[in-house]
């Protein structure tokens, strides 16, 4: 093949995406959402905020949907409703994006850091029970890049301990675990709704539940006074009357806009058919890169339905003859492929997670770590810190809703390219070593 891009030659990847650009909405939403910028009508709380409570959760066969203002508000939201108090021990996973963590700090929980499984950087749930102490409340799992986790292990721990269990859905929308909708398998969930996402509006969150104390709990969290006071329906509506003395303004204040529920509503009934096409969009690509040994996509059991975020590999430096992912993905993506590393660094071991520390900005928690004695170190997550630092790598997928033959194609391509020029790649990273050094 030719010269690789990355050492000046032309790129593989040419090809236009055949899908329409992301987020999609249909013209009647965009005149819809128009309307409502030009009369100021429906921006903030309005009819739509329940219908969009109610269409969700009638998707997902729960009870109890509350719409707020991101995703991290949600997992906040489900936390405060499971009713995790300061100072409450929650295992996590140290393998993804921060809110994961970050809705546990907020609700002054601590954090407990698990491992993940290697092949996929799903958590564990045989570390997850190790984990487990006299004062741990909760589990928050995540179904990272759109890979259902381990949920009958978890549910297991959890059930055995009388922990709650609740679910990260920021990257998994329409995902199934044995039949089961992903945000449907634990106490409480929360599904990010921001550009990216799968459910795509401008920013929001979405919290599922079907235990009505988390929900009220929620609404005491997170909404303005007049939410709270509507009347109690059986699908939500405002707090119950035992809650009534707790009504009152101080809120986290997490309420969403007219314009994002009316743009999530008008992409949830295709949510189904834009997650087929990006399936088999990456089912085409492991296909045709199956031959290369250095690489390896998950293969997921029975019952196991992903949606892809992003389309996760595992990248084996050793076969690729001494040629780092870090390097294999600065030459990957010269070519064209849209790759990344996701998580570079653990979660527990990012700088604001030292409770030691002094004098670090926005970070209130630490009081709440240093008193719970939290110290977090490389060697509690020996898988994680292999995937972040030097194994996983990842794919975006949510902008592909239609059928992407070229492009895949194209994609593989350049996966074979790289590979063809391994021992030339290995002299360019020799050479940007020296230069570091």
């Amino acid at each position: 093949m030719t010269t690789l891009a990355l050492l000046g030659g032309a790129k593989c990847v040419t090809a236009r995406a055949a899908s329409p650009g992301w987020p999609r909405y249909s013209p009647r939403v965009v005149a819809k959402v128009a309307a409502m910028l030009y009369t100021g009508r429906g921006l903030g709380h309005s009819r739509l905020v329940e219908q969009v409570e109610a269409q969700f959760a009638d998707n997902h066969g729960v009870r109890y949907a509350l719409a707020v203002g991101s995703g991290t508000g949600a997992l906040h939201c489900a936390l405060a409703g499971c009713g995790i108090e300061p100072g409450d021990e929650v295992i996590t996973t140290p393998f993804s994006y921060g809110a994961t963590t970050a809705c546990i700090l907020h609700q002054g929980g601590v954090p407990a850091f698990a491992d993940v499984l290697p092949e996929t950087g799903l958590l564990d749930p045989a570390s997850v029970a190790e984990h487990v102490t006299g004062r741990t409340r909760a589990i928050v799992v995540v179904h990272l890049f759109g890979q259902p986790a381990d949920m009958h292990g978890l549910q297991a721990v959890a059930a055995k301990h009388g922990l709650k269990l609740v679910e990260d859905v920021a990257q998994a929308h329409g995902a199934r675990y044995h039949g089961k909708l992903t945000g449907t398998l634990s106490d409480a969930a929360g599904f990010s709704c921001m550009n990216t996402k799968l459910l795509a509006a401008t920013e929001m969150g979405l919290l599922l539940t079907d235990d009505r104390e988390a929900y009220d709990r929620a609404l005491l969290l997170s909404q303005h006074t007049g939410r709270m006071l509507q009347p109690v329906t059986e699908r939500g509506g405002g707090v119950r009357e035992e809650y009534a003395p707790y009504i009152d303004s101080l809120v986290y204040n997490y309420r969403p806009t007219g314009i994002d529920c009316a743009l999530v509503m008008d992409q949830l009934p295709h949510l189904t058919g834009w997650n087929r096409a990006r399936a088999a969009n990456r089912d085409l690509l492991v296909r045709l890169v199956d031959d290369l040994d250095f690489i390896r996509f998950p293969r997921y059991p029975a019952g196991v339905e992903p949606v892809y975020y992003m389309a996760t590999l595992d990248y084996d430096e050793e076969q690729a003859q001494g040629v780092t992912r870090d390097t294999f993905l600065n030459a990957l993506t010269a070519e064209g492929v849209g790759a990344v590393a996701y998580v570079r660094q653990p979660i527990p071991l990012l700088p604001r997670m030292q409770a030691e520390a002094r004098n670090v900005p926005a970070a209130p928690w630490l009081k709440t770590l240093r008193d719970a004695g939290a110290h977090y170190a490389e060697d509690d997550i020996p898988v994680c810190l292999e995937l972040a630092r030097k194994r996983a790598l990842q794919i975006s997928f949510y902008r592909f809703t239609a059928p992407e033959p070229k492009l895949m194609r194209q994609y593989a391509d350049a996966f074979h390219k790289v590979a063809e020029h391994l021992p030339a790649l290995r002299e360019w990273q020799r050479g940007q070593e020296k230069v570091a050094t």
